[in-house]
Order: C-alpha cells, then structure tokens, then sequence
C-alpha cells in the first residue's frame, strides 16, 4: 500500500519560496509531491531523490495546456499538478528557472494577484452590509448576519493579505525590500493593537466577542484543517 500524507502551504502568496524549499527537503525524504490539496499538498512515499520545484500562475484554457506544458517539459520541467490557475512543476536541481528575468517573474506574480484584487471591493461592500444589518436589528436575524459578518471579514482579511503578499514577492523583485518586510510585519502591529484594544478600552461586550472569535479562528483555523486532510489522506489510502 502506497504511504500517503497531506503537508499544508505557507501561503503561496506570502512565501512560495518556502514551500518550494520545503517541497525539496521532503523529497529529500522520499516523500514526493503529487497533487495539491486544500490549502496545502498531497505527498506520496518512494525513493528518496532530489527534486527542485517551480510554481507558475496562469489561466490556460483546454487549447493552451498542451502547448504550455510542453513547453516548460522542453525547458526541463516536469508538470506534477494544478489547481486552477496554479501549476506545479518539477525539475533535476540545476535545471534554468522557469522565470530568469525580472520582467517574466513579474507578470506570474500578476496573474496571482488579479483574481483577488476583483474580489477585494465586492466582498468589502457585503461585508459592510452584513455588519451593519447585525447591529441594526434584532433576534434570529441579527444572529444570522453577525455569523455571516463574521464569516466575511475573516474571508476578507485573509483575501486582502494574500493580495499583499502577492505585492511583496514583486516590491522584492525591485529590490524594495523595506517595503516587503514592513508588509510582512503588519499582522503583527494589527494583532498588537488588538491587545492594546481589548485591555484598555472599555467596549461593549458583542464588540469584544466579536474580536476574540475572529481571533481564535485565525489561530485555530489552519491547525484544524491540517489535521482534518492528514486524516481524509489516510482513510483514502487505505480505502485504495
């Protein structure tokens, strides 16, 4: 029976090299990479080997595939999987980079962060709704639109700080590195004014709940769906 186990992302957007570095190491190991999985990536044990791994952000439609990966295949590059607009390939360690230049890097970073910037003022719109109809009315309705609110501002959040750190990877490229790095540290200053928030500020008890859960559920929320995929994993390996 084939050994399977499910590995979850950093967070493509905010440090892919990291995956890609930690993708080598398991493979290293002998646990190779074969799909990816939500929010992170689906692994298969064999013989340990050195693989390096590159991402590519792009919208293919059914004609463009062929001719896509085979051009990265005539480049060295293997194609092991993709979810929607993100491909994952791998290649012999030395192999040119699928993105040598500036430019060319520039424009993967671009297709990543397109989709999101579309969904940012939409969602900011709803999101704004449903607060403001939770603290408008009252009973099973206001129940109903505060788990919603709830709901849309971690979804939010989580859509805005993806769409930086997708800004991040292309400021390094022209060595705006300040700039990425005081990025980077912004959930640390917002998570500092939380604290600061709720132990000196007397607000209303809903407002306070309302900061712990969508703490809590920041916390706790990738720990749970780690734990939730190595288990799916598992049961369908020995399924098949």
């Amino acid at each position: 029976m084939t050994k399977t186990k499910y590995v979850m992302s950093n967070g493509l957007a905010f440090d892919e090299d990291a995956d890609l570095k930690k993708l080598r190491k398991l493979s290293l190991k002998g646990w190779h990479v074969k799909g990816f999985q939500f929010m992170g990536y689906i692994l298969e044990k064999g013989e340990a080997k050195d693989y390096i791994y590159s991402l590519d952000y792009r919208p293919l439609t059914a004609m463009e595939e062929e001719e896509y990966f085979a051009f990265f295949a005539s480049a060295g590059w293997t194609h092991i999987a993709s979810e929607r607009d993100v491909h994952l390939f791998q290649a012999q360690p030395g192999t040119m980079p699928i993105y040598s230049d500036s430019h060319t890097a520039e424009e993967k970073y671009d297709h990543l962060a397109l989709p999101l910037k579309m969904l940012i003022i939409p969602l900011c719109i709803i999101t704004l709704f449903a607060w403001g109809g939770a603290w408008l009315f009252d009973g099973t309705l206001q129940s109903i639109l505060f788990g919603a609110a709830l709901i849309l501002s971690i979804l939010f959040l989580l859509i805005v700080w993806t769409t930086l750190g997708a800004y991040t990877n292309k400021w390094k490229l022209h060595g705006k590195t300040k700039l990425a790095h005081l990025v980077n540290w912004l959930p640390v200053l917002f998570s500092l004014i939380v604290v600061a928030a709720i132990l000196f500020i007397d607000m209303p008890d809903k407002a306070l709940l309302t900061i712990l859960v969508i703490i809590v559920v920041s916390v706790i929320f990738p720990a749970i769906i780690s734990l939730i995929m190595n288990v799916k994993v598992k049961i369908t390996a020995k399924r098949n």
